[in-house]
């Protein structure tokens, strides 16, 4: 009973960061002979896996120094060194190779430390100069994570999942035919054949569409109206192509200034009201964002009809940013519903929800029943695994990046519709956490943080960023990818999670406290204050002294004097719409053109607005023969 009593310490003091206790309790003989530094608790992690997964290195550097095993694995696979890597800890990462710790340790699914070290990470830096590792340009590229599947295979899946998660007609996200992307891409290549190189500088005969005034609303409801989004290169920029066409042979060749206006105003009518009608549909709001883009490129490129459309192209940039709040609301809508299941109540630690808090009733509980050992190796049931988990948010995540993908989604903005969801996710769970009090504890807190990470994994393996502004730079101007994002919207909920694993150990030690507290610069006082007010600790936990939480109420106070605060409201506003910043013409330039040097000319070929033949035809049957072009 003693052994498991202070076993229970170590780990406890193992996951709060009290070196102090540990160092005591692995030194002393009255309590050394008790403790085995590298037994696992009963949900399979030893004391190092939780020092290293909070980050704690002089709890880290005691454990080792009393013989901790480096290369001890969590129930994920997850060695120490990976979760100092995952943190970005370089100090600790270092101490644990400077003892032994491997580099190759492979954990499931066949992934060693290596493949967690983020671009541009410290640890990166510190690896680099040690000579452990070359680079780690194709660590992070969004390509496969299906170990083993064809590319196609792929495709397919995240089809089926992308249909599955937004309740879309997998038609939307497949071609009509069944070929390869190759496939595609030759028809395409076939139709681009047809075609002269496309001049943006003047209007040759056979670069615009002709039509009579009376045909407008016939074109918009082929265009717009009854148009059905498709993959397809040749079919999905089509609404985007004709209208340009047709402003083209208004600017040249009409004779009513007033039918550029008669052409785009009920155009534009028609688009706002199908976004608003398919509002939850993701895949025409993503269609029709795309096309919105590409338009304003179209016009913002042609020189002769760029000052003349400048209304319109405002008008677009309006468009574009209704839109992209309707996607993010119909995305946060669907993350709604599973999220309380999905990272706040799920177990990653199985039997976690047994842990017994002081002052609550478990009426009608067997006092004398126990889980035997099978009860915590079994793997879960059919059941279990078909309930909401941090892969089931990724998932939706996922689908969104693939969507996006498909339909050309600027970069620039595939990235601001990712950030917007990755800040309402952490500012919603945040919220919920402090809101509710089940999950102020320090054993909820490590499982929600497990969960977390699920997510972050996901935003390191996806870690895009957004093209090159100029020949030289590898980055944008900020050098954000996904990965940023995700750690700087994510940091107040970690460090939420963080001072409700580590505060409660600190009794009355005031120096400790004001110490952390300097690292956990996210959280302001009231925060800190309501997690104490409310905090639940486990029976193993000795109850918060009235001084300690008198002390964090008067930091509240002064806080709130000096920031002249009327409210006691500790809650993020996650009702906040990131602004939409849209791509300037020489990111698209670099996205859809020749690239700022004109020397990608092949890849500036395959964004020219031209019309596929079949689609003329129909075009021809419904307003009659009477185009002047051969596009």
């Amino acid at each position: 009973e003693k052994t498991k009593q202070l076993q229970a310490v170590l780990f406890s003091a193992a996951s709060n960061g009290s070196t102090e206790i540990v160092r005591q309790l692995l030194s002393q003989k009255v309590t050394q002979q008790f403790i085995d530094v590298n037994a696992n608790d009963e949900n399979g992690n030893s004391a190092i896996i939780y020092s290293s997964c909070f980050g704690h290195r002089k709890v880290t550097d005691e454990l080792i120094k009393h013989g901790a095993n480096v290369n001890d694995t969590d129930a994920k696979g997850w060695t120490p060194l990976i979760w100092a890597i995952t943190n970005d800890k370089a100090d600790l990462m270092e101490d644990l190779l400077d003892n032994g710790a491997s580099l190759e340790t492979a954990s499931p699914p066949e992934k060693s430390p290596r493949d967690f070290v983020t671009a541009d990470s410290k640890v990166e830096r510190v690896l680099k100069e040690r000579g452990l590792i070359e680079n780690t340009n194709d660590v992070n590229k969004m390509e496969n994570n299906y170990n083993g599947v064809e590319e196609d295979d792929v495709d397919h899946q995240m089809m089926m999942e992308s249909a599955y998660n937004f309740n879309v007609n997998l038609g939307a996200l497949d071609d009509n035919n069944s070929g390869s992307e190759s496939e595609f891409d030759s028809d395409f290549e076939n139709e681009l054949s047809l075609h002269k190189e496309f001049l943006w500088d003047r209007c040759l005969p056979d670069q615009f569409f002709a039509f009579k005034e009376g045909d407008i609303p016939k074109i918009l409801d082929i265009a717009i109206t009854d148009f059905i989004p498709q993959r397809s290169r040749t079919q999905r920029p089509i609404p985007a192509n004709l209208l340009y066409l047709c402003a083209r042979y208004v600017h040249y060749y009409g004779v009513n200034s007033d039918t550029i206006d008669n052409l785009f105003v009920p155009a534009f009518s028609r688009i706002r009201r199908i976004v608003n009608e398919k509002r939850a549909d993701v895949v025409y709001l993503i269609f029709w964002l795309s096309n919105c883009n590409l338009l304003s490129y179209y016009l913002k490129k042609d020189p002769n009809i760029c000052e003349s459309t400048v209304m319109y192209q405002d008008g677009l940039v309006d468009m574009m940013k209704e839109i992209y709040v309707l996607i993010c609301q119909d995305c946060e809508r669907r993350l709604e519903k599973i999220l309380d299941a999905a990272i706040l109540d799920h177990e990653p630690i199985y039997e976690l929800d047994n842990v017994v808090y002081q002052n609550e009733w478990k009426l009608f509980r067997r006092k004398t029943h126990e889980h035997s050992m099978a009860t915590y190796l079994r793997p879960p049931s059919p059941h279990r695994r078909a309930l909401p988990s941090p892969r089931s948010v990724t998932s939706i995540l996922n689908s969104v990046l693939f969507i996006c993908d498909l339909y050309d989604i600027h970069p620039i903005i595939s990235l601001q519709i990712i950030g917007q969801l990755l800040w309402w996710l952490g500012a919603v769970l945040f919220n919920r956490v402090m809101l509710n009090k089940k999950y102020l504890t320090r054993s909820k807190a490590m499982q929600i943080r497990l969960n977390i990470s699920a997510i972050q994994d996901w935003a390191r393996a996806n870690n895009r960023k957004a093209p090159s502004v100029d020949e030289f730079s590898k980055v944008t101007d900020n050098g954000e990818g996904i990965n940023d994002i995700c750690k700087r919207h994510f940091s107040i909920l970690v460090q939420l999670l963080q001072w409700l694993q580590c505060f409660a150990g600190f009794n009355d030690d005031f120096s400790n406290v004001n110490v952390t507290l300097e690292q956990l610069d996210q959280l302001n006082p009231l925060q800190v204050y309501h997690v104490a007010n409310k905090y639940r600790p486990d029976t193993d936990e000795s109850v918060i002294s009235k001084s300690y939480k008198n002390y964090l109420h008067d930091m509240a106070q002064a806080y709130k004097t000096e920031t002249r605060s009327a409210s006691d409201d500790p809650l993020l506003d996650c009702s906040q719409v990131l602004t939409l910043q849209l791509p300037t013409m020489k990111q698209m330039i670099v996205s859809w053109g020749a690239g700022l040097g004109g020397v990608n000319k092949y890849h500036a070929r395959r964004y020219e607005p031209i019309l596929p033949v079949d689609f003329l035809d129909k075009l021809d049957d419904l307003v009659g023969n009477n185009n002047i072009n051969g596009n």
